[in-house]
C-alpha cells in the first residue's frame, strides 16, 4: 500500500511520534516521514510499513549486517539459535532500543508523511525491526499507573489473539512467549501479575508491548494498537477545535478547578482501556442524538483552551489527545455503517436487534435530516469543513436532492473541490433531472471552471424548468450582452474592427 491515508501530517505535541510510526506500519505505507523541529529536518523511510535507513547513514552498514545474521538458518536445521544469532539479536535489540529512545524525544514540531515511493533514496538498508521499535517506544516514560491504565485496569481480562500478525526478525523474547502462552485462556491483569515469574513492572511493560503488537487483546475493549491513523481527521479536528474554542470563549466551563482536575485525571487514567461507547459514556444502543449530546459535553470538557481558562500549565498535550479521541469516538458511532464496522473491529457484543427494515430506514432518514440541519447551522457559523463532512453522511443515509444541492454549494466554496461539486450536482440530477436549482448550481460550477458553453446550457435548462428563475435569467442576459459586446455595436465597428476601450 503506497498511500496508507493520503498525505499524513500533524503536530507532534498532539500525537506522539511512536503513534505516527505505528499508523504507517499498520497501514503498510511506503514513503518518507519528514519531521521538522527547531529548524532541523529529519527523515524516516518506509517500505510496506517497515522502517529503513538510508545507506549513507552511519548505522546502516551495521544494521544490514545484524539483520542478515538474524535471518541466517539455524545450525543443522534445528530451531535452537546459534551463538552468533543470539549475539546478533542482543545487539539489534540494543540498537533498536537506542533508536526508540532517540525518536521518542521528538516531541515538538510538525510531521508529514509523503506516500510516494519515488521519493525514497535508491539505496536503503534494512528493514529495521519496526514492530519491536514501536513496542519499545510505547512504554518509554510510562510508570506503573500509566501501564495499568493502558491495559484497562487490574480487573480487565486479557487473552491471546487466535491469529496474531506476523512478527519482525526479532520475534518474541522468552518472557513474552510465556505470557502469550499463559493467555491462551482469558486472565485478569491482576491474575497475570500474581503468577508471572518476572518483576511486576517488567510484566506490565511486556503486556503493554504485546497489546501494541496485537499479540494479546483486552476482551470487549478497543485495541489502541489498531487505531485509525491519527491524522485521518486532522483537518476536521482542527475545525472542531476552532468551533469549541469559540463556544468556550462565549460560555466557559463552570466546574471548580479541583473538580475539573479530577475529571481530566480520571479520563487520562482510563483512556487506554476505554472503547468509544465508554469514552462518550453511552450505551451500545444509544441513539445518534445521545451520541451527539455526549460528544458536545466531552469536547467542551477536554478542549485545550481549558488549560488557559483554568490557569493550569502542562495540561494542553493531554487535553489535545482526549479531544481527538473524543472526536474519533463520535465519528465512529454517529454513522450507522461506521458504528457497525467499529463494533465488528473491536469485537463488541451487540445483542441482535429487533428493529425491522422499515423502522431502520425511517431512523436513517431521521438521522440524515439531523445531519443536514446541523450542517446548515455550522455553515452559517463558517464551519464549512465539518458541515461538508455531515452532509456527506446525510447523502449516504438518504439520497435527497436538497442534501446533494447543499453539499455541492459548500464544496463550491473551495476552488479545489469544484470537480467534486460537479459530481455532486450530477448525482442530484440523477434523482431529479428537472430541478432548476440544481441546473443553476451546475451552471455556476461550469462557469467557475471556465466551461462557458456548458454553463450557458445549464442556465438555459434552469430557465426552461422555471421561467421565473430570476438568477438563471440574469445569467443568460449577461451571456447575451457579452456576446453582443464581443461582436461590436454596429456595421462600422464590425467592418473596421473598432473596439470601445473605455
Amino acid at each position: 500500500m503506497d498511500h496508507p491515508a493520503g498525505e499524513l501530517s500533524g503536530d507532534l505535541a498532539t500525537i506522539p511520534i511512536v503513534e505516527v510510526v505505528q499508523a504507517i506500519h499498520s497501514a503498510g505505507g511506503t514513503g518518507t516521514l519528514e519531521i521538522d523541529a527547531a529548524g532541523q529536518r529529519r527523515r524516516l523511510f518506509f517500505r510496506e510499513g517497515q522502517l529503513f535507513l538510508a545507506a549513507t547513514h552511519p548505522l546502516a552498514r551495521r544494521l544490514g549486517e545484524l539483520v542478515r545474521r538474524l535471518q541466517e538458518p539455524q545450525r543443522g536445521g534445528h530451531a535452537t539459535p546459534t551463538a552468533a544469532a543470539l549475539e546478533a539479536r542482543s545487539q539489534t535489540s540494543d540498537l533498536v532500543k537506542r533508536m526508540a529512545q532517540v525518536i521518542a524525544e521528538w516531541r515538538q514540531g510538525n510531521y508529514r508523511f509523503d506516500g510516494e515511493p519515488g521519493g525514497l533514496p535508491q539505496e536503503l538498508a534494512g528493514p529495521l525491526p519496526t514492530l519491536r521499535l514501536i513496542m519499545l517506544g510505547s512504554i518509554l516514560g510510562a510508570d506503573e499507573a500509566a501501564l495499568i491504565a493502558r491495559l484497562g485496569g487490574f480487573s480487565s481480562q486479557l487473552v491471546a489473539r487466535e491469529s496474531p500478525p506476523e512478527l519482525d526478525a526479532l520475534g518474541l523474547a522468552p518472557e513474552e512467549i510465556y505470557l502469550v502462552e499463559r493467555l491462551s485462556q482469558p486472565m485478569t491483569v491482576q491474575a497475570v501479575l500474581s503468577e508471572s515469574p518476572v518483576p511486576r513492572l517488567e510484566t506490565l511493560q511486556k503486556l503493554v508491548q504485546l497489546k501494541v503488537a496485537a499479540q494479546v487483546r483486552i476482551l470487549g475493549r478497543a485495541d489502541s494498537g489498531a487505531r485509525v491513523p491519527p491524522t485521518l481527521n486532522a483537518e476536521l479536528v482542527r475545525k472542531l477545535d476552532e468551533r469549541f474554542a469559540r463556544d468556550l470563549r462565549d460560555e466557559p466551563l463552570k466546574l471548580p478547578v479541583e473538580e475539573y482536575r479530577r475529571r481530566i485525571s480520571d479520563l487520562i487514567g482510563r483512556l487506554g482501556g476505554m472503547n468509544a461507547y465508554e469514552l462518550l459514556d453511552v450505551e451500545t444502543s444509544a441513539s445518534a442524538d445521545s451520541v451527539q449530546a455526549k460528544y458536545e459535553e466531552l469536547a467542551r470538557l477536554t478542549h485545550p483552551l481549558n488549560e488557559a481558562n483554568y490557569g493550569l500549565t502542562g495540561l494542553s498535550p493531554m487535553l489535545s489527545l482526549l479531544f481527538e479521541r473524543a472526536t474519533e469516538a463520535y465519528l465512529a458511532l454517529s454513522d450507522p455503517e461506521r458504528r457497525r464496522r467499529y463494533n465488528e473491529d473491536q469485537e463488541i457484543d451487540i445483542k441482535a436487534s429487533t428493529v425491522t427494515g422499515a423502522r431502520r430506514e425511517v431512523e436513517q432518514q431521521q438521522l440524515a435530516r439531523q445531519y443536514y440541519e446541523q450542517a446548515l447551522a455550522m455553515a452559517a457559523r463558517g464551519d464549512f469543513h465539518f458541515a461538508v463532512e455531515l452532509l456527506g453522511l446525510a447523502v449516504k443515509l438518504d439520497r435527497k436532492v436538497d442534501y446533494f444541492l447543499a453539499l455541492a454549494r459548500l464544496q463550491a466554496k473551495n476552488p479545489k473541490w469544484a470537480g467534486r461539486a460537479v459530481d455532486t450536482c450530477r448525482a442530484a440530477l440523477e434523482l431529479d433531472a428537472h430541478n432548476p436549482d440544481v441546473r443553476y448550481q451546475l451552471g455556476e460550477l461550469y462557469e467557475q471552471l471556465g466551461d462557458l458553453d456548458r454553463a450557458r446550457a445549464q442556465y438555459t435548462a434552469a430557465a426552461r424548468e422555471n421561467p421565473n428563475h430570476a438568477q438563471a435569467a440574469a445569467k443568460l442576459r449577461h451571456f447575451s450582452e457579452s456576446a453582443v459586446a464581443r461582436k461590436g455595436g454596429g456595421l462600422f465597428d464590425r467592418l473596421f474592427g473598432r473596439r470601445d476601450t473605455e
